[in-house]
Protein backbone atom coordinates (compact mmCIF):
# COMPACT_ATOMS: atom_id res chain seq x y z
CA UNK A 1 0.00 0.00 0.00
CA UNK A 2 2.91 2.26 0.93
CA UNK A 3 4.36 1.60 -2.08
CA UNK A 4 1.25 2.19 -4.64
CA UNK A 5 1.04 5.76 -2.23
CA UNK A 6 4.87 6.58 -3.53
CA UNK A 7 4.00 5.25 -7.06
CA UNK A 8 0.78 8.07 -7.02
CA UNK A 9 2.94 10.64 -5.74
CA UNK A 10 5.46 10.43 -8.64
CA UNK A 11 3.22 10.04 -11.17
CA UNK A 12 1.45 13.62 -9.62
CA UNK A 13 -2.16 12.47 -10.29
CA UNK A 14 -3.57 15.20 -8.07
CA UNK A 15 -2.06 17.82 -10.87
CA UNK A 16 -3.14 15.53 -13.56
CA UNK A 17 -6.88 15.46 -12.30
CA UNK A 18 -6.58 19.17 -12.75
CA UNK A 19 -4.61 20.27 -15.58
CA UNK A 20 -7.38 17.53 -17.90
CA UNK A 21 -10.75 19.25 -16.98
CA UNK A 22 -8.76 22.60 -17.55
CA UNK A 23 -7.49 21.72 -21.09
CA UNK A 24 -11.00 20.63 -21.93
CA UNK A 25 -12.77 23.79 -20.48
CA UNK A 26 -10.28 25.75 -23.28
CA UNK A 27 -10.93 23.81 -25.94
CA UNK A 28 -14.94 23.99 -25.48
CA UNK A 29 -15.03 27.59 -24.91
CA UNK A 30 -13.20 28.16 -27.94
CA UNK A 31 -14.96 25.91 -30.21
CA UNK A 32 -18.45 26.77 -28.70
CA UNK A 33 -17.62 30.64 -28.19
CA UNK A 34 -19.02 33.10 -30.95
CA UNK A 35 -20.67 30.00 -32.97
CA UNK A 36 -22.94 27.37 -31.15
CA UNK A 37 -23.10 29.80 -27.69
CA UNK A 38 -22.32 33.77 -27.56
CA UNK A 39 -19.73 34.69 -25.96
CA UNK A 40 -21.37 36.48 -23.62
CA UNK A 41 -23.24 33.68 -22.98
CA UNK A 42 -23.27 32.20 -19.07
CA UNK A 43 -21.84 28.70 -20.89
CA UNK A 44 -18.85 30.13 -22.63
CA UNK A 45 -18.38 32.52 -19.27
CA UNK A 46 -18.44 29.31 -17.31
CA UNK A 47 -15.63 27.33 -19.43
CA UNK A 48 -13.65 30.66 -19.95
CA UNK A 49 -13.86 30.91 -15.71
CA UNK A 50 -13.30 27.07 -15.13
CA UNK A 51 -10.15 27.51 -17.64
CA UNK A 52 -8.63 30.09 -15.47
CA UNK A 53 -9.08 28.84 -11.64
CA UNK A 54 -8.18 25.13 -12.39
CA UNK A 55 -4.76 26.71 -14.55
CA UNK A 56 -3.95 28.98 -11.58
CA UNK A 57 -4.41 26.00 -9.20
CA UNK A 58 -2.56 23.37 -11.36
CA UNK A 59 0.36 26.36 -11.60
CA UNK A 60 0.11 26.67 -7.68
CA UNK A 61 0.71 22.98 -7.04
CA UNK A 62 3.50 22.87 -9.57
CA UNK A 63 5.27 25.50 -7.87
CA UNK A 64 4.98 23.32 -4.57
CA UNK A 65 6.04 20.33 -5.66
CA UNK A 66 9.27 21.62 -6.95
CA UNK A 67 11.14 19.22 -8.43
CA UNK A 68 8.82 16.50 -7.96
CA UNK A 69 6.62 18.61 -10.35
CA UNK A 70 5.27 17.22 -13.53
CA UNK A 71 6.64 20.45 -15.55
CA UNK A 72 9.34 21.30 -12.73
CA UNK A 73 9.35 25.20 -12.24
CA UNK A 74 12.80 25.14 -12.70
CA UNK A 75 12.67 23.75 -16.30
CA UNK A 76 10.28 25.93 -17.42
CA UNK A 77 12.13 29.55 -16.39
CA UNK A 78 15.22 27.81 -17.90
CA UNK A 79 15.76 30.78 -20.86
CA UNK A 80 15.97 28.35 -23.93
CA UNK A 81 13.20 25.99 -23.06
CA UNK A 82 10.98 28.84 -21.97
CA UNK A 83 11.78 30.64 -25.23
CA UNK A 84 11.56 27.18 -27.41
CA UNK A 85 8.34 26.47 -25.57
CA UNK A 86 6.96 30.32 -26.96
CA UNK A 87 8.34 28.89 -30.28
CA UNK A 88 6.54 26.04 -30.11
CA UNK A 89 3.30 26.88 -29.41
CA UNK A 90 3.44 30.20 -31.98
CA UNK A 91 5.06 28.22 -34.55
CA UNK A 92 3.92 25.02 -34.19
CA UNK A 93 0.55 26.32 -33.70
CA UNK A 94 0.32 28.38 -37.05
CA UNK A 95 1.62 25.61 -39.07
CA UNK A 96 -1.54 23.00 -37.90
CA UNK A 97 -4.18 26.05 -38.63
CA UNK A 98 -2.12 26.00 -42.51
CA UNK A 99 -1.84 22.10 -42.77
CA UNK A 100 -5.74 22.00 -41.53
CA UNK A 101 -7.05 25.18 -44.03
CA UNK A 102 -4.86 24.88 -46.89
CA UNK A 103 -7.11 21.44 -48.23
CA UNK A 104 -10.34 23.35 -47.57
CA UNK A 105 -9.15 25.97 -49.21
CA UNK A 106 -8.30 23.87 -52.43
CA UNK A 107 -11.75 21.79 -52.43
CA UNK A 108 -13.78 24.78 -51.40
CA UNK A 109 -12.17 27.95 -53.51
CA UNK A 110 -10.42 26.11 -56.41
CA UNK A 111 -12.97 23.39 -57.07
CA UNK A 112 -10.92 20.22 -56.39
CA UNK A 113 -11.27 16.63 -55.17
CA UNK A 114 -10.00 15.99 -51.71
CA UNK A 115 -7.13 13.33 -53.72
CA UNK A 116 -6.07 16.84 -55.45
CA UNK A 117 -6.47 18.70 -52.77
CA UNK A 118 -3.60 16.35 -51.08
CA UNK A 119 -1.02 16.28 -54.12
CA UNK A 120 -1.37 20.08 -54.04
CA UNK A 121 -0.12 19.92 -50.64
CA UNK A 122 2.89 17.91 -51.26
CA UNK A 123 5.00 21.18 -52.13
CA UNK A 124 4.43 22.06 -48.47
CA UNK A 125 4.95 18.15 -47.14
CA UNK A 126 7.83 17.54 -48.79
CA UNK A 127 9.58 20.95 -48.17
CA UNK A 128 8.71 20.63 -44.06
CA UNK A 129 10.58 16.96 -44.63
CA UNK A 130 13.65 17.49 -46.78
CA UNK A 131 14.21 20.94 -44.06
CA UNK A 132 13.82 18.86 -41.28
CA UNK A 133 17.01 16.71 -42.32
CA UNK A 134 18.87 19.95 -43.89
CA UNK A 135 18.11 21.26 -40.53
CA UNK A 136 19.56 18.72 -38.49
CA UNK A 137 22.74 18.58 -41.06
CA UNK A 138 23.46 22.17 -40.24
CA UNK A 139 22.79 21.79 -36.38
CA UNK A 140 25.61 18.85 -36.19
CA UNK A 141 27.91 21.15 -38.47
CA UNK A 142 27.45 24.56 -36.95
CA UNK A 143 26.60 23.31 -33.25
CA UNK A 144 24.20 26.69 -32.94
CA UNK A 145 20.62 26.32 -32.88
CA UNK A 146 19.41 30.04 -33.05
CA UNK A 147 20.13 31.00 -36.71
CA UNK A 148 18.01 28.97 -38.34
CA UNK A 149 14.91 29.35 -35.61
CA UNK A 150 15.51 33.02 -36.29
CA UNK A 151 14.93 32.08 -40.53
CA UNK A 152 12.81 29.90 -39.98
CA UNK A 153 10.19 32.51 -38.16
CA UNK A 154 11.28 34.82 -40.67
CA UNK A 155 10.60 32.65 -43.89
CA UNK A 156 7.06 31.49 -42.11
CA UNK A 157 6.03 35.15 -41.56
CA UNK A 158 6.70 36.34 -45.25
CA UNK A 159 5.28 33.39 -47.02
CA UNK A 160 2.04 33.49 -44.68
CA UNK A 161 1.85 36.95 -45.72
CA UNK A 162 1.55 35.97 -49.52
CA UNK A 163 -0.65 32.99 -48.42
CA UNK A 164 -3.19 35.37 -47.39
CA UNK A 165 -3.25 36.73 -51.32
CA UNK A 166 -5.01 33.66 -52.25
CA UNK A 167 -8.42 34.10 -54.47
CA UNK A 168 -9.98 32.27 -56.53
CA UNK A 169 -7.89 33.45 -59.77
CA UNK A 170 -4.39 32.76 -57.66
CA UNK A 171 -1.98 30.89 -60.26
CA UNK A 172 -0.58 27.63 -60.01
CA UNK A 173 3.07 29.01 -60.09
CA UNK A 174 2.30 31.35 -57.10
CA UNK A 175 0.48 29.33 -54.41
CA UNK A 176 3.20 26.07 -55.16
CA UNK A 177 6.03 28.70 -54.72
CA UNK A 178 4.82 30.38 -51.76
CA UNK A 179 3.43 26.84 -49.96
CA UNK A 180 6.89 25.19 -50.61
CA UNK A 181 9.10 27.88 -48.89
CA UNK A 182 6.41 27.93 -46.12
CA UNK A 183 7.48 23.81 -45.73
CA UNK A 184 11.16 25.39 -45.83
CA UNK A 185 10.54 27.61 -43.15
CA UNK A 186 8.58 25.25 -40.74
CA UNK A 187 10.85 22.17 -41.12
CA UNK A 188 13.93 24.04 -40.35
CA UNK A 189 13.08 25.42 -36.76
CA UNK A 190 10.39 22.47 -35.61
CA UNK A 191 12.70 20.27 -34.11
CA UNK A 192 15.17 23.09 -32.51
CA UNK A 193 13.76 23.96 -29.43
CA UNK A 194 13.51 19.58 -28.56
CA UNK A 195 17.15 19.64 -29.43
CA UNK A 196 17.98 22.99 -27.19
CA UNK A 197 16.20 21.00 -24.47
CA UNK A 198 18.07 17.84 -25.05
CA UNK A 199 21.53 19.67 -25.73
CA UNK A 200 21.20 22.13 -22.76
CA UNK A 201 19.52 19.83 -20.13
CA UNK A 202 21.23 16.87 -18.51
CA UNK A 203 19.80 13.30 -17.77
CA UNK A 204 16.08 13.31 -16.70
CA UNK A 205 15.92 16.49 -17.17
CA UNK A 206 16.26 16.61 -21.09
CA UNK A 207 13.57 14.31 -21.21
CA UNK A 208 11.47 16.31 -18.94
CA UNK A 209 12.35 19.08 -21.33
CA UNK A 210 11.75 17.56 -24.31
CA UNK A 211 8.60 15.92 -23.44
CA UNK A 212 7.75 19.40 -22.17
CA UNK A 213 8.21 20.73 -25.92
CA UNK A 214 6.49 17.74 -27.83
CA UNK A 215 3.44 18.61 -25.35
CA UNK A 216 3.21 22.10 -26.31
CA UNK A 217 3.56 21.49 -29.63
CA UNK A 218 0.58 19.11 -30.06
CA UNK A 219 -1.36 21.39 -27.71
CA UNK A 220 -1.37 24.79 -29.51
CA UNK A 221 -1.96 22.76 -32.84
CA UNK A 222 -5.33 21.41 -31.00
CA UNK A 223 -6.37 25.47 -29.56
CA UNK A 224 -5.29 27.21 -32.21
CA UNK A 225 -7.11 25.12 -34.87
CA UNK A 226 -10.07 25.17 -32.65
CA UNK A 227 -9.45 29.03 -33.08
CA UNK A 228 -9.06 29.20 -36.32
CA UNK A 229 -12.40 27.26 -37.28
CA UNK A 230 -14.19 29.96 -34.47
CA UNK A 231 -12.72 32.27 -36.73
CA UNK A 232 -13.76 31.30 -39.87
CA UNK A 233 -17.52 30.90 -38.71
CA UNK A 234 -17.99 33.97 -37.61
CA UNK A 235 -16.05 35.19 -40.57
CA UNK A 236 -18.18 33.31 -42.85
CA UNK A 237 -21.47 34.06 -41.41
CA UNK A 238 -20.35 38.08 -41.36
CA UNK A 239 -19.32 37.38 -44.79
CA UNK A 240 -22.61 36.00 -46.52
CA UNK A 241 -24.85 38.31 -44.34
CA UNK A 242 -23.06 40.93 -45.95
CA UNK A 243 -22.73 40.10 -50.02
CA UNK A 244 -24.86 37.63 -50.33
CA UNK A 245 -28.11 38.60 -47.91
CA UNK A 246 -30.06 35.70 -49.21
CA UNK A 247 -27.97 32.73 -48.60
CA UNK A 248 -28.72 30.49 -45.24
CA UNK A 249 -25.05 29.63 -43.58
CA UNK A 250 -26.09 26.00 -42.47
CA UNK A 251 -27.00 25.27 -46.43
CA UNK A 252 -23.25 26.45 -47.33
CA UNK A 253 -22.18 24.36 -44.40
CA UNK A 254 -23.68 21.07 -44.87
CA UNK A 255 -22.78 21.16 -48.25
CA UNK A 256 -19.16 20.83 -47.14
CA UNK A 257 -16.14 21.14 -49.11
CA UNK A 258 -15.80 18.84 -52.02
CA UNK A 259 -17.71 20.27 -54.95
CA UNK A 260 -19.10 23.13 -53.14
CA UNK A 261 -20.07 25.51 -56.29
CA UNK A 262 -21.83 22.58 -58.04
CA UNK A 263 -23.64 21.96 -55.04
CA UNK A 264 -24.39 25.67 -54.54
CA UNK A 265 -25.54 25.95 -58.29
CA UNK A 266 -28.34 23.46 -57.69
CA UNK A 267 -29.68 25.63 -54.91
CA UNK A 268 -28.60 29.33 -55.76
CA UNK A 269 -28.39 31.16 -58.45
CA UNK A 270 -24.78 31.48 -60.57
CA UNK A 271 -24.30 35.34 -59.74
CA UNK A 272 -24.81 33.72 -55.65
CA UNK A 273 -22.87 30.89 -56.10
CA UNK A 274 -19.74 33.27 -57.31
CA UNK A 275 -20.55 35.51 -54.27
CA UNK A 276 -20.38 32.45 -52.15
CA UNK A 277 -17.41 30.90 -53.25
CA UNK A 278 -15.87 34.59 -52.33
CA UNK A 279 -17.13 34.87 -48.90
CA UNK A 280 -15.67 31.43 -48.66
CA UNK A 281 -12.51 32.66 -49.93
CA UNK A 282 -12.08 35.45 -47.63
CA UNK A 283 -13.05 33.60 -44.89
CA UNK A 284 -10.44 31.18 -45.03
CA UNK A 285 -8.32 33.83 -46.36
CA UNK A 286 -9.06 35.65 -42.02
CA UNK A 287 -7.44 32.62 -40.97
CA UNK A 288 -4.37 32.60 -42.85
CA UNK A 289 -4.13 35.84 -41.27
CA UNK A 290 -4.26 34.70 -37.72
CA UNK A 291 -1.57 31.69 -38.74
CA UNK A 292 0.37 34.80 -39.62
CA UNK A 293 -0.02 36.94 -36.50
CA UNK A 294 1.38 33.25 -34.82
CA UNK A 295 4.16 33.05 -37.28
CA UNK A 296 5.01 36.42 -36.02
CA UNK A 297 5.33 36.15 -32.92
CA UNK A 298 7.46 32.81 -33.05
CA UNK A 299 10.05 35.30 -33.75
CA UNK A 300 10.00 36.64 -29.93
CA UNK A 301 10.43 32.84 -29.30
CA UNK A 302 13.49 32.19 -31.65
CA UNK A 303 15.48 35.48 -30.37
CA UNK A 304 15.01 34.58 -26.66
CA UNK A 305 16.82 31.45 -27.55
CA UNK A 306 20.53 31.27 -25.93
CA UNK A 307 23.47 30.93 -28.91
CA UNK A 308 25.24 28.49 -27.33
CA UNK A 309 27.25 26.04 -29.20
CA UNK A 310 25.64 22.41 -28.53
CA UNK A 311 29.08 20.93 -29.90
CA UNK A 312 31.13 22.47 -27.84
CA UNK A 313 28.83 21.74 -24.39
CA UNK A 314 28.49 17.71 -25.87
CA UNK A 315 32.60 17.97 -25.81
CA UNK A 316 32.88 19.96 -22.53
CA UNK A 317 30.13 17.10 -21.03
CA UNK A 318 32.08 14.01 -22.61
CA UNK A 319 35.75 15.54 -21.04
CA UNK A 320 33.95 15.78 -17.69
CA UNK A 321 32.64 12.39 -17.33
CA UNK A 322 35.58 10.81 -18.32
CA UNK A 323 38.00 13.09 -15.66
CA UNK A 324 35.14 11.56 -13.45
CA UNK A 325 36.12 8.00 -14.73
CA UNK A 326 39.81 8.89 -14.33
CA UNK A 327 39.31 9.86 -10.66
CA UNK A 328 37.60 7.08 -10.05
CA UNK A 329 39.65 4.39 -11.01
CA UNK A 330 42.38 6.06 -9.06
Amino acid sequence: MHSALLLLDKLDTQSTIVIIPCIVCLLLALHWGGTAEPWSSWRSILLLCLFGVSFVVWACMQYRRGDRATVPPRIVTQRSIAAGSFYSMAGFGGSMVMLYYLPIWFQAVRGVSALDAGINMCPLVLSWAAFLLVSAQLTSRTGYLTPQMVTASVLMSVMNGLITRFDLQTPMVYWVTTLLFYGCGVGMGVQQPILAAMALLEGKEAALGTSLIMFLQVMSGAIMVSVGQNLFLQRLASNLAESVPGVDLEVVLSAGNDDLAQKMASVYTPAQVADILVAYNQSIVYVFFFAMILACLSIIGSVGMEWKNINKMRDNDAEHSSEEELRSEL
